[in-house]
């Protein structure tokens, strides 16, 4: 009977294990990939305002136009990141 119950656990214990793994690397992976594109996108941004006048680019500066850009940047890649793992966790179970 314990090794019923052992053999039951150990196949439950490396399934979870499985799971673990190869979520942390798949969350590894896909964050790597939307930090490249997210990378690509920040310097767009940055060759389209480098054309703009000095006097504008500080106007956008002492409006926050930095900060707000990170935030949007950010929830954008959580929220791209959330539905990664959605797909991925959706597909698994």
């Amino acid at each position: 009977m314990p090794q019923i119950i052992l053999a039951i656990l150990g196949s439950f214990a490396s399934s979870f294990l499985f799971r673990i793994l190869a979520g942390a690397g798949i969350s590894v992976y896909s964050y790597t990939k939307i930090q490249q594109y997210m990378d690509l996108f920040i310097n767009s941004i940055i060759q389209q305002t480098s054309r703009l006048p000095a006097s504008f680019l500080q106007l956008l500066g002492l409006a926050g136009f930095d900060t707000y850009l990170s935030i949007v940047l950010c929830a954008l890649s959580a929220a791209t990141f959330i539905i990664a793992m959605k797909l991925f966790v959706g597909k698994s179970a």
